[in-house]
């Protein structure tokens, strides 16, 4: 579970954003890269990754961005992930399909995502609150299936705007938080994910917490490469 990384997944999944001209709070500035930190519980390094953007480009009713993310598990080789940001008729989509996809990990599976999507507007602002979302992330390798998780996002809503202090410096952003269930076959998880959103960088730092409102990991900028 902790491979697969699922509730980094979950973000990516239902952060489809309402925008008109550019990505709102999503990182666009083309030939920048953003460094994370990815720590456990004990503040125990899990991973490092570093996301560049690839291109820009305008399209039909809309725009488009092309990412690369270079992941480094801890003791393991760097795994390299495409995937794309699609703006058109004022609404984002990330492709998360194809962002697993180039997972050698996934390559040999198929990769379903069925289910709502999630607004977030242009220019929010702290009092905003969201609908809740309800999505389905299925993984088959020919006809067998590998795994189904059940996801639903809820409580969604802009908290406050704080001063956030990163490896990478100082930002103003946006708190956002969520609540999150996770069920497959096997078990039922419930998390509670903090997230901190700049216009120029998107999410600078993102906590999750359990039940028990405990940290079970942290993702952090902690570098801004130009």
């Amino acid at each position: 579970m902790k491979k697969f990384n699922l509730f980094l997944v979950i973000t990516f999944c239902f952060s489809t954003v309402y925008a008109q001209e550019d990505l709102g709070y999503f990182h666009q500035n083309e030939g920048e890269s953003l460094k994370y930190n990815n720590y456990d519980e004990n503040n125990k390094l899990l991973r490092t990754s570093i996301k560049t953007v690839l291109r820009k480009n305008v399209i039909k009713n809309g725009i488009k961005v092309d990412y690369v993310e270079k992941i480094k598990p801890v003791g393991e080789a760097t795994i390299t992930q495409y995937f794309s940001a699609h703006c058109i008729n004022g609404q984002i989509l990330l492709d998360v399909v194809n962002w697993l996809r180039s997972n050698p990990k996934y390559q040999s599976m198929n990769i379903e995502v069925k289910g709502d999507e999630a607004y977030f507007p242009t220019n929010p602002k702290v009092g905003d609150r969201f609908e809740e979302v309800d999505f389905d992330l299925h993984l088959t390798k020919g006809k067998l299936p590998i795994m189904s998780f059940d996801i639903h996002v809820f409580d969604r809503k802009i908290v406050a705007l704080e001063d956030v202090q990163t490896p990478a410096g100082k930002f103003k952003a946006l708190k956002y938080e969520q609540n999150i269930e996770v069920s497959t076959i096997f078990m039922k998880l419930k998390r509670k994910s903090i997230e901190w959103y700049t216009k120029e960088y998107g999410v600078i730092k993102m906590i999750t917490l359990n039940e028990a409102m405990q940290v079970r990991s942290t993702y952090i900028l902690t570098e801004i490469m130009k």
